[in-house]
């Protein structure tokens, strides 16, 4: 799955960029996933970049924000699947990945190289595959704080 926010109908000038394979979210590898995409990020200079053209925790707020109220609804359950309403949750917070990529360059940059768009449309409806993607954005937000105050560099 590659998903480039790019192809859809920006009007600046960009050089062709790399195709980014994420792989599988698990149980096992997800805190490695994450310190690899924000290590990226921390190291690309469209992120690093300074005052209000790098990314901060502040622009990832209200994402984890959903992505945690949707952890505290399923983290409890039994169910293999989602239920309908949060199923309608993972949609909407497609949504708002997508509207604020749209306002930020940092943040679509941000969305495409952790592959959160691609992990996202990969839950379906599985809650097993939700909970690590939940985990995962923790773990992307913690390693952004870690790496961006200069104690991982």
């Amino acid at each position: 799955m590659v998903y480039d926010p790019r192809s859809y109908g920006s009007s600046r000038e960009r050089e062709p960029r790399e195709k980014i394979v994420h792989q599988p979210l698990n149980d096992d590898n997800y805190v490695d996933v994450a310190e690899t995409a924000m290590r990226a990020l921390i190291d690309n200079k469209a992120v690093k970049g300074a005052g209000d053209e790098k990314l901060t925790s502040s622009k990832l707020r209200t994402i984890l924000s959903m992505t945690a109220d949707i952890y505290n609804r399923i983290k409890s359950g039994t169910q293999d699947e989602l239920n309908d309403e949060v199923k309608q949750s993972l949609q909407y917070l497609r949504v708002r990945c997508l509207y604020e990529a749209g306002r930020d360059d940092v943040v679509k940059e941000f969305m495409y190289r952790a592959g959160i768009l691609d992990y996202l449309k990969d839950i379906k409806t599985s809650r097993r595959k939700c909970l690590c993607f939940c985990r995962y954005m923790e773990a992307l937000v913690a390693y952004h704080k870690y790496l961006s105050s200069g104690a991982g560099l």
